[in-house]
C-alpha cells in the first residue's frame, strides 16, 4: 500500500498538476484490473522516448544485488544505474520469478537507485538460500537488458 506518492515530470523535476491527477488515477485503477496491458504502454512510452533511451551510455559493471535475511520475508538490495523503465523491469522480473513485493524502499539518487525489495514467494515461502545465485542472475540479466 503506498500512502504518499509525489509525481513529477522526469524532464524537469517538477510536480505534476493536480489536473492530471484524474487521468493517472484511470490508469492506475486500469493496470490493477489487468485492463491495461503494461508491457505494450511500456513499449508505446520507449519507442515515444527512444531519443533518450538510446543516448544514455551506462556502465553495467555498476550492477550490485544482496540478498538479506528478515524475519519473514527475504530482502533484496539492489544498487544500480537507473534509467527510464528500470523499476518496471525490476518488478515484472520479480513477478515472472514468482515473487511477491511485500514493501519497497524506492530511492533515486542523481543516476543511481538503491532499492530495497522486501519479498517472499508467491505461496507465501521465503525464498531459500541456495535460490539467490538464480534469481540474482536473472534479474542482473534483465536490468543490462535496459541500461
Amino acid at each position: 500500500m503506498i500512502d504518499t506518492f509525489n509525481v513529477s515530470d522526469f524532464r524537469n523535476n517538477a510536480l505534476v498538476n493536480n489536473d492530471k491527477y484524474d487521468q493517472i488515477k484511470k490508469t492506475i485503477t486500469k493496470a490493477i484490473t489487468g485492463d491495461l496491458n503494461l508491457e505494450k504502454e511500456f513499449q508505446k512510452f520507449k519507442s515515444k522516448w527512444k531519443r533518450i533511451f538510446n543516448t544514455q551510455k551506462i556502465n553495467t559493471k555498476n550492477i550490485e544485488i544482496v540478498f538479506e535475511e528478515h524475519e519473514k520475508l527475504n530482502i533484496i538490495d539492489i544498487h544500480s544505474p537507473d534509467k527510464i523503465g528500470l523499476l518496471y523491469t525490476i518488478t515484472n522480473k520479480m513477478a515472472e520469478l514468482g515473487l511477491t513485493i511485500a514493501f519497497a524502499k524506492i530511492s533515486t539518487k542523481e543516476d543511481l537507485i538503491i532499492d530495497a525489495f522486501y519479498i517472499q514467494k508467491n505461496n507465501g515461502l521465503k525464498l531459500r538460500k541456495s535460490e539467490y545465485g538464480f534469481i540474482k542472475s536473472e534479474l542482473t540479466e534483465e536490468i543490462k537488458k535496459i541500461i
